[in-house]
Parts: C-alpha cells; structure tokens; sequence
C-alpha cells in the first residue's frame, strides 16, 4: 500500500511538474503574440507616415 501510495504522490509530483513547464511555455508563447502584435502595430504606423510623407511630397 506504502508503494502504491508512493507511485500516485510520484504521479501528481510529475503532472504537477509538467503542468508548470508547459504554462510557462505557454505564458512564453504569449508573450511572444504581443511582442509581434506592437511590432506590427509599429510597422503600420511607420509604413503609414511614409506614405504621408511621400504624398506630401507629390503636392
């Protein structure tokens, strides 16, 4: 019974590592989806002043 009670404390010690490694992986990820998000955002705003110049230019 001690063996049996030791495998299922084992068991949870692993899920519980496991479910750790993969929010921090996942919070990782996340982190990522808005870094690119501002950088996208940055760029737009950047193609966008471009173009007000160019236009400006043309007048």
């Amino acid at each position: 019974m001690d063996r049996l009670s030791s495998e299922i404390k084992d068991f949870k010690n692993d899920s519980k590592f496991e479910h750790d490694e993969f929010r921090r992986h996942f919070e990782e990820l996340d982190d990522n989806v808005h870094k690119h998000d501002e950088d996208i955002v940055s760029i737009k705003e950047q193609i966008h002043t471009l173009f007000k110049r160019g236009n400006s230019h043309e007048k």
